[in-house]
């Protein structure tokens, strides 16, 4: 570590493991050996003076001497006190109290060092390290030649008392006190020669000290043995009864040191055979490690951390071994490896091994100091991982077992099992440049792949056990994948926790990053049973650069993408049984500040039949095409066709074939609105529809509304029988008596949520044509302009309209060139002239005609009416002449939904009777089922003309005839109860024929009368007299009942004769009743001049039976 890191982050890389302090200690201790050595020479053998004080100090250094005594003259001995030696700038370097030294004259005869025995007492040296940069010096030192050591082998003894130097750096200093070392031979007198020096005994204590701001942080007692030869300096040193106690920056190292290393050094080689650090930590850091109940007397060597290394290091070639490397942290970590190479490069070969039995634990540990790995979880498991050093590559093996990852943040969560990573950097030049800042990311090739197991959720989304297989390629500034793989298992894909129903899926893709963006250039999507879909696009992290992705799919099978659409939406398509096939393409890319998509969809031969066989497809053709951007809101504008097939969707059937439909939407869709929606549909030969506005989602009640809508159609008849004849004819079969044309136009702008709607505007019926050919009704070149303004007041200049009819036609008349202005007020649509409508030749005037709210299902209309003189002789009834007539003040007529009621009566003449009808309503009269209801009354009715009319036979006299509750329904008479009863008029005769008489009694009884019936005088007389008639005929729950008015003598009678001659019809069975059918046809025997109860009508009816008759 170089001393300006230690400046720039003394918090974290300038506190040092203790070891390190004990090893760098040692080291020191004996440069101090060796510096007061070379002092004591350079003092009393001059010839050795210059390259000892070479080695000392700098250039310009100084040495003081307080005081030089002779202690003994022969053989001499001195005693130095008060030395000091002063570097270049004045600083001191080294200092000594005192040392005495004794001589060997001998000896000094033989090979020129005199000293026998040299004793230090008290030396002092202290070194100030300044941080590089700042300018100071950084130390001086010099090259280890081969004979270095040997002066030392000529002193016969050397000791040091009380020794101690200091480091100081910055707030840091490191302290060597109470030092102590001797150096003595070993094998008895100095050696002749003087290249054969004599092994020497080295013995080393001492107490060091690491101190910051004041204050003791690491402690250790070191003692070391050894021997010095002239070429080889080899020790063992132990450190023994060290803590350390230093507050890092995000827990505090405590605990207790224990090393021992054995070191040879000798001119071209440092050794370390082997290096051993023991660290126990003390209770609380091994409960911030993980132990959390632990106590000190727990605390064992089993607990403690090891290191442990052995090597070479040639100082000759600076390059070095590193034989074995060992470190463990109990329960965490444990690291194995062995490397060689040069100081100043990576290593040539080298292979590092790590296993970590508990990631969490090991994750737990790095978040300490690494806050982004707090989103990050691993679960029970372990890791190992291998990295490699070669001559032609650096590779990476990295396997996990049983471990789990867990990355989650924003909501969303990404786990990972059963990992492995096999990767490697190539050429090796170019590892080595980059590694020394000299090389580029570019220059590295990267191999290798990726694999793991992955279970990933986000917005809802999940998915488990997907297999990831990611082969690497390219560089490491442009990393590339090719054939990389996510398959996916059947069903391991979820929304909100529910299981898709897709079956097994795989991801291939193609990629590489460019330095600015991530090119795919494959991707492929291959889902079982459903098909496979083909992209590619890229990615840009810069916002002012393209990312796209486009993507196809050909013939995707629509069956099982309804069971994957159904999981995820649960809206019921898997339901209606779907087939077919579809195919899709699109792109979504970012151009510019808005992402922008584009996607068309297209299906063939599709059918599809819901549960309830109500909505049916078959061999349906249909295209979606849609675009639009994405940013805060997402815009569209999307057209859907339909182009064959045939389609019933509950009523209403579609011939796609031959009336496409077409629809066009745009719009912005924010997530709960839809905003300047502009929606266009068509449906060709039939009409158009087109809206306008906004529309809201959100909330309770349905979706809310407010724009412009617009309906229009240039083929009425068309929409008529699409829209209404052909859904409704089932229920409403009248619907196909009525024949619509023209062109219709409804433009209003509606407003509202659900059904609670409001709307306003103008309905136009331009060039428009009706029919009711039940009726004969007819209306031809009608124009209608009709304001709408239903729960709201209409549009500024949409209150007023008009209606214009060509010609009308109806079995009571016609009329030509009829116009009416409407006016829309208060609430309510008026018309504002009076209304003359031709009727049987007279003329039905209308006034005051209003209908308040007129577009709601609580509507009603208001007039007042008056029939003038309506002739009878204007029907049409096939043959059958009328006579009379009818007029009458029908009131203010009032229609609602449930009842029509006209308060008013109608008076007249008919076949010369009085007739009056009041009590006149229709109950449900826009139904099928309605009911008119009535009660009509005619005074003297001539019988004669309405005989003759009827073709019954002849009866001359006068009626009063009353028909009470009288109820129409479905164009037939319901209910209603006829009273008829004859009236003498003097001058009028009463006769009645015989042809008559059997009319009646075919109506009454459902039998004829024969010859026999009348007696002799049947063949004499083909007409009677009669006195009295009396009959009484109602209808209640589609029974007849048929009663004579006149009783005489317990015999109910029709018919009456007078006293003297004339003839009866009497009823035999009173209270009789008889079906409505049989009662048609017994009026069809009358009138097609049948007799016999077996003469057939046009209703396939044969006349009644006895058995039918009934009591």
């Amino acid at each position: 570590m170089s001393q300006e890191r230690m400046r720039k982050s003394p918090g974290r890389h300038g506190r040092a493991v203790l070891a390190v302090v004990c090893a760098a200690a040692a080291a020191v201790v004996w440069g101090f050996v060796l510096l007061g050595a070379s002092v004591a020479v350079l003092l009393l053998n001059p010839k050795d003076t210059v390259p000892y004080a070479v080695r000392l100090a700098s250039p310009g250094a100084r040495v003081d001497v307080e005081r030089f005594e002779v202690v003994a003259a022969w053989p001499l001995a001195v005693e130095v006190q008060g030395m000091r030696v002063r570097g270049e700038d004045g600083a001191e370097l080294f200092s000594v109290e005192r040392s005495t030294i004794e001589t060997d004259p001998a000896a000094g005869w033989t090979h020129g060092l005199w000293i026998r025995r040299m004793e230090l007492h008290g030396p002092r040296a202290v070194i100030h390290s300044t941080p590089a940069g700042d300018g100071g010096a950084t130390g001086v030192g010099a090259a280890w030649e081969p004979d270095a050591l040997r002066g030392l082998f000529f002193y016969k003894e050397i000791s040091c008392v009380d020794g101690s130097f200091t480091i100081r750096s910055g707030s840091r200093t490191v302290e060597v006190r109470d030092l102590s070392f001797r150096l003595k031979p070993e094998n008895g007198p100095v050696g002749a020669e003087r290249a054969d020096p004599t092994l020497r005994t080295a013995a080393l204590a001492a107490e060091v000290r690491g101190i910051e701001d004041g204050k003791i942080v690491a402690e250790a007692h070191i003692r070391g043995d050894g021997e010095i030869r002239a070429d080889r300096f080899a020790m063992e040193i132990h450190a023994e009864n060290s803590r350390v106690d230093m507050a890092m920056p995000s827990f505090v190292l405590a605990g207790e040191l224990g090393a021992h290393a054995d070191v040879v050094l000798t001119p071209e080689t440092l050794e370390i055979s082997r290096f051993v650090m023991e660290f126990i930590p003390s209770a609380e850091l091994q409960k911030q490690m993980g132990h959390e109940e632990i106590n000190q007397e727990q605390v064992n060597v089993s607990d403690s951390i090891h290191f442990a290394f052995g090597g070479r290091l040639f100082l000759d070639t600076n390059s070095y071994e590193l034989s074995t490397l060992e470190a463990e942290l109990p329960g965490i970590l444990s690291v194995q490896g062995n490397a060689a190479g040069s100081l100043d490069a990576l290593p040539s070969v080298a292979v590092l091994s790590a296993e970590a039995p508990s990631l969490g634990r090991v994750l737990e540990l790095a978040r300490r100091h690494v806050p982004a790995l707090e989103s990050v979880q691993v679960g029970d498991g372990g890791a190992s991982a291998t990295l490699r050093l070669d001559d032609a590559q650096a590779s990476l093996k990295l396997r996990t077992e049983g471990a789990v990852f867990e990355y989650g943040a924003n909501g969303a969560r990404v786990a990972g099992r059963s990992a492995a990573i096999d990767a490697s950097l190539s050429p090796r030049s170019a590892v080595d440049a980059f590694v020394r800042e000299k090389g580029s990311r570019e220059d590295l090739e990267l191999a290798g792949n990726l694999v793991a197991v992955v279970d990933a959720a986000a917005l809802g989304w999940a998915v488990e056990r997907a297999e990831l297989y990611m082969p690497l390629a390219g560089t490491l500034e442009e990393p590339a994948v090719t054939n990389a793989t996510v398959r996916l298992p059947a069903r391991s894909l979820f929304k909100d926790g529910k299981a898709v129903q897709a079956g097994a899926t795989a991801v291939l893709c193609d990629a590489a990053w460019t330095g600015e963006a991530l090119e795919v250039s494959r991707l492929e999507v291959d889902a079982e049973g459903v098909g496979t879909i083909l992209g590619h696009g890229a990615w840009s992290p810069a916002s002012e650069k393209e990312t796209s992705i486009e993507f196809s799919g050909t013939n995707l099978r629509v069956a099982e993408l309804s069971r994957i659409v159904d999981s995820v939406a649960a809206v019921g398509v898997a339901a209606w049984s779907p087939s077919g096939t579809l195919d899709v393409a699109g792109e979504v890319g970012l151009n510019g500040p808005d992402p922008a998509y584009q996607v068309q969809v297209s299906g063939r031969s599709m059918a599809f039949a819901s549960e309830d066989g109500e909505n049916l497809g078959e061999k349906v053709a249909w295209s979606l095409d849609a675009s639009g951007t994405m940013k805060d809101a997402i815009g569209f504008d999307a057209t859907l066709t339909l182009s064959a097939g045939q389609l019933l969707l509950s009523r209403f059937f579609l011939d796609a074939g031959a009336n496409p439909v077409r629809v066009n939407a745009s719009g912005r869709f924010t997530g709960e609105s839809v905003l300047g929606l502009d929606l266009k549909a068509s449906m060709d030969g039939v009409g158009r529809t087109s809206y306008n506005g906004r529309l809201g989602l959100g909330g309770s009640g349905g979706v809310s509304y407010d724009g412009a809508l617009v309906v229009a159609s240039d083929a009425l008849g068309e929409l008529y029988v699409k829209g209404v004849e052909e859904p409704f004819a089932s229920d409403l079969p009248v619907l196909a008596d009525y024949a619509v044309s023209g062109s219709i136009n409804l433009d209003v702008q509606v407003q509202g949520r659900g059904g609670d709607a409001r709307a306003a505007g103008m309905l136009t019926l331009s060039r428009a044509g009706f029919e009711f050919s039940a009726t004969g009704l007819m209306a031809k070149d009608v124009e209608i302009r009709l304001p709408v303004a239903y729960g709201r007041e209409p549009l500024a200049g949409s209150t007023q309209g008009a209606v214009r009819i060509g010609s009308a036609q109806s079995p009571f008349g016609a009329v030509d060139d009829l116009i009416l202005t409407l006016v829309y007020s208060d609430g309510a649509l008026r018309v504002a002239e009076d209304v003359s409508l031709p009727v049987l030749g007279g003329s039905l005037h209308v006034s005051d005609i209003a209908v308040e709210n007129p577009y709601s299902p609580e509507f009603v209309v208001t007039c007042r009416a008056q029939l003038e003189r309506a002739r009878f002789e204007e029907l049409d009834l096939g043959g059958m002449q009328v006579q009379g007539h009818i007029a009458g003040d029908l009131g203010e007529l009032r229609l609602t939904r449930e009842r029509l009621d006209i308060p008013g009566a109608l008076g007249g003449s008919f076949f010369g009777g009085a007739l009056a009808v009041h009590d006149m309503a229709v109950v449900d009269p826009l139904a099928g089922n309605r009911r008119i209801l009535a009660t009509i009354g005619i005074e003297k009715l001539d019988l004669e003309p309405l005989s003759e009319a009827t073709g019954i036979g002849r009866i001359t006299g006068r009626l009063d005839l009353v028909v009470e509750d009288l109820v129409v329904a479905y164009g037939q008479p319901a209910a209603f109860t006829l009273t008829a009863i004859s009236r003498k008029v003097s001058g009028v005769d009463q006769n009645i024929s015989l042809k008559a008489v059997n009319s009646i009694t075919v109506l009454g009884t459902g039998s004829s009368i024969g010859d026999a019936g009348v007696g002799v005088f049947g063949s004499f007389f083909k007409e009677f007299s009669y006195g009295e008639i009396g009959v009484q005929l109602s209808l209640h729950n589609d029974v007849f009942r048929v009663r004579g008015l006149i009783e005489e003598g317990g015999v109910e009678y029709l018919i009456k004769k007078p006293p003297l001659f004339g003839i009866n019809v009497i009823n035999r069975t009173p209270g009789k009743r008889v079906s409505f059918s049989d009662m048609l046809e017994r009026l069809s025997r009358i009138t097609a001049g049948g007799a016999g109860p077996e003469t057939q009508t046009e209703f396939g009816a044969s006349g009644m039976s006895d058995e039918t008759q009934g009591d």
